[in-house]
């Protein structure tokens, strides 16, 4: 994926998270106010979506491929100052006010942010099996949380959810489109099996295939550090991104979980072989 995708990319997951950051309250994903019911993913039993979940979370972590960061236990002098370089162009693409060689103090706060969330990133590389889900369709600009309020709301009337629901959001085609104000976010839930969810909920199969998955720990309000930590890793250590469906699955209940509890998913494809060597094969030509 090129560069400026990345820097896309990242602008819109800050834009949306900003929501949680900036608004009168903080996004809850699984809020008993609007209708969630039983769709707490803390209490889940081993089966269905939290299954998948667990078995991700079971993989070893991927360490760094840099020796010197394995030796540090954490970032090298030499891959913090490739992040630096890499978080700067980020943050300067997303605002106007800076430019990498002067960083305003907000895309300063940004990158020393993410610095801080690479140090501790656990990162797996499962490769998930497709998951049939019902979701509600909005776009970036809207309000998140109000989103999946409704989402929620509309899967509680339906009798969609149980102690098993997997609850998060998708962004489709941020990774091959970029960000822009029309960009396209799901809130979904998984279904149960056999399951199909009626209007306004719709159904869609979240596909199959290899993925960064990266925890999170604690706020919401946080995510975008994760998110550039994410992208800052996998610049840094060579793994090549793919252009497929990018989201987050929502694991805690904030309404019952001490925030620094709160468990997010964050999941970015990774390129299957064909695109990954597609660069490479240019290069040649």
């Amino acid at each position: 994926m090129r560069l400026v995708s990345v820097f896309l990319l990242a602008a819109a997951m800050v834009a949306v998270l900003a929501i949680a950051a900036f608004g009168d309250e903080p996004a809850s994903p699984q809020n008993d106010q609007a209708g969630a019911g039983t769709a707490t993913a803390q209490a889940a039993e081993p089966g269905g979506a939290m299954a998948l979940v667990q078995a991700a979370q079971a993989l070893p972590l991927v360490p760094p491929s840099c020796p010197m960061c394995v030796k540090a236990g954490g970032l090298c002098p030499a891959c913090e100052a490739v992040d630096r370089e890499f978080l700067a162009e980020m943050t300067s693409a997303m605002y106007g006010d800076c430019t990498p060689d002067h960083l305003s103090a907000k895309c300063q706060e940004m990158v020393d942010a993410s610095i801080v969330a690479v140090r501790t990133l656990k990162v797996h590389m499962p490769t998930e099996p497709a998951l049939p889900v019902g979701y509600l369709e909005g776009k970036v600009s809207d309000d998140m949380s109000a989103g999946i309020g409704q989402m929620l709301a509309e899967g509680g009337k339906q009798g969609l959810m149980n102690e098993n629901t997997l609850i998060g959001t998708v962004y489709p085609d941020v990774m091959a489109n970029g960000y822009h104000e029309d960009t396209v976010v799901h809130y979904y839930l998984s279904l149960p099996e056999g399951a199909t969810p009626q209007a306004p909920l719709k159904s869609e199969v979240l596909p199959a295939g290899e993925y960064m998955v990266v925890e999170h720990w604690g706020d919401y309000a946080n995510l975008g550090a994760s998110w550039m930590a994410s992208l800052a890793f996998a610049h840094c250590y060579g793994f090549q991104l793919g252009t497929g469906t990018a989201g987050e699955a929502y694991l805690t209940n904030p309404d019952t979980t001490p925030m620094e509890e709160w468990l997010t998913l964050v999941y970015i494809p990774l390129a299957p072989p064909a695109e990954a060597e597609a660069p490479a094969a240019e290069t040649q030509g």
